[in-house]
């Protein structure tokens, strides 16, 4: 058996789709939580020190 009949059986075939589905799904949960936190990310390309005073409460300190 060579490569080419392996990869037209329906069990390879079944299984190279359920990866493309769960990709495509990964990738609509990285959008979603990327959407959803996009004002973090604009601010965390200003001040990261903000976003956790923010979230935590706490008071950051910079070290110079």
């Amino acid at each position: 058996m060579n490569i080419y009949e392996l990869w037209q059986k329906k069990e390879v075939q079944l299984a190279v789709d359920i990866c493309r589905i769960l990709l495509v799904f990964l990738l609509a949960v990285i959008l979603f939580v990327l959407i959803k936190e996009i004002k973090a990310v604009k601010l965390l390309a200003y001040d990261p020190c903000k976003i956790c005073m923010n979230k935590t409460g706490a008071i950051c300190f910079k070290l110079k």
